[in-house]
Formats: structure tokens, sequence, C-alpha cells
């Protein structure tokens, strides 16, 4: 059996494509990719034919085109690389997002090798909005890390972790490159988490984000910040991190 190519592909969905619809061209051509980079198992990497092409192809404008393809850069399904071409994206890893789950555990639950790198520790007096977070007053310090977290070696977030430091006394003299952080908090300083709570947002990367994720600047990226408390709902240490959009997804399950 001979492999088609994405052209061919493409090609045999345009009987897909209704230019009567109210639905807008540019959707249903992206849609109709979408359907067959999934369903054709087309490999991460794989170019996909120029945009002029893919516009003859489709029997639309390059206008139009640039939609379609604009559309699947936003999310996540096809990456450009500059002077290279667009291609398919590799598989985000999935996320739920309704766990109570630390990065390095969810790595390694799906098989591949956590690590991190770390960019910045030290100890700071906690700001107006720590002390809002971790119910501190004026002149607490706080231990803040920086690392940034990899699976198999490729980067895909930074995290930026507050933790009192009448909590957790010679942290900053631990292997923070090294396992979970939380896990070390909650076994070693005997922090005892019961919840958290969190929020979710789409951002665009800052060039020190950028830098660090090895993305170009004012990618999309998902920030998520998590709280965590104890059983007495007393705030315990707070995150922010800062996720690449084109590798990673938050999935959740809703009931009714």
């Amino acid at each position: 059996m001979i492999k088609k190519d994405a052209e061919s592909l493409f090609a045999e969905m345009t009987h897909l494509i209704d230019k009567s619809s109210p639905v807008p061209l540019y959707f249903q051509i992206s849609e109709a990719m979408i359907d067959v980079i999934k369903k054709e198992h087309l490999a991460p990497n794989t170019r996909i034919p120029p945009e002029d092409q893919l516009a003859q192809i489709f029997g639309v404008s390059k206008m139009t085109m640039r939609q379609a393809l604009g559309k699947l850069v936003s999310d996540g399904m096809l990456v450009r690389k500059k002077g290279s071409g667009t291609f398919i994206s590799e598989r985000k890893i999935e996320r739920e997002a309704t766990q109570l789950v630390g990065f390095y555990e969810d790595i390694k639950r799906k098989g591949l090798v956590p690590s991190s790198q770390v960019i910045e520790k030290k100890v700071i007096k906690a700001d107006t909005k720590l002390m809002e977070k971790l119910s501190l007053e004026s002149g607490d310090r706080v231990i803040k890390i920086i690392r940034v977290r990899l699976a198999n070696e490729t980067p895909l977030a930074v995290n930026y972790a507050y933790i009192p430091e009448k909590y957790c006394p010679g942290l900053l003299e631990e292997d923070l490159g090294q396992g979970s952080l939380s896990a070390l908090a909650e076994e070693k300083y005997q922090l005892s988490v019961a919840y958290a709570v969190q929020s979710l947002q789409a951002v665009k990367a800052t060039r020190h984000e950028a830098s660090l994720l090895q993305i170009s600047l004012g990618d999309p990226m998902l920030a998520m910040e998590r709280t965590m408390y104890d059983a007495s709902k007393w705030p315990l240490c707070h995150f922010a991190n800062y996720f690449r959009g084109d590798k990673y997804a938050f999935t959740s399950v809703l009931y009714r």
C-alpha cells in the first residue's frame, strides 16, 4: 500500500468545503485539515504544502488560507519555522486540570523523564501579593525558586515557587534540580497539603520566558497559579507556572 503525502490527503478533503454554508471557509478548511492530521496519523514535523499551494487545492484565496493556517497554529496543530515552512506540531502533553498532581509526578506517569534546571534560588521579603496569597505579615521572608521544567530534556514550563522561609529552613541547601519540590516540602518539612486553589489563563511569552523555553517572544503559553493549603485552610506555598502552548494542554472531565 502506497502511503499518501500530506498534499494528496488534503486534496481528498476538498469535497467537505461548502462555499454556500454560513460557516466561514477558513474554519471549514481548518477542521478538514485537523481531520486529516488525526485520522491519517501524519507524523509530527511533517511539512505541509505552502500557503499558496493549499489555497489552490481548496479553491480559496490566499487570505482565507492564511486565516485557516493561522487558526491551526494558534490551536497548536501546526508550527511555523522561519525559513523552513509550516509543520505538524508534536503531540501535546495533556494534564488533568482537576487533579492535584505536580509536574514531576505527572510527567513520570506518562512514561517520560522529568528533570529541572534551577535558574534562581534566594530568600526575599514578601511583597503585597505574596503577603495576601500566603497570609504573611510585613517583613516576612519567602524562599523564591525559579526552575525550568523539562520532559525528555525538552523545556516545557517555567516554574516560580514561593514558600515562607519559616516553614522550610535550609531548603535552599537541598538539590532542587532533582525530584518534586512539593514532595520534598511534604516529606522533609511536614507541610501536609490538603487541597489547592488554582487558576488558568492564556498569556504570551515574555522575552525572559521565551529564552528559557526556547520559543519566540509572544508565543502562546498557559499560565497556571496554584496556592496550596493544609487541612485547616492555611496557605503553605504558592506556585506560578508558565507552560508552552505548543507542548502542553489541560483537560477536565465535567459531570452534569
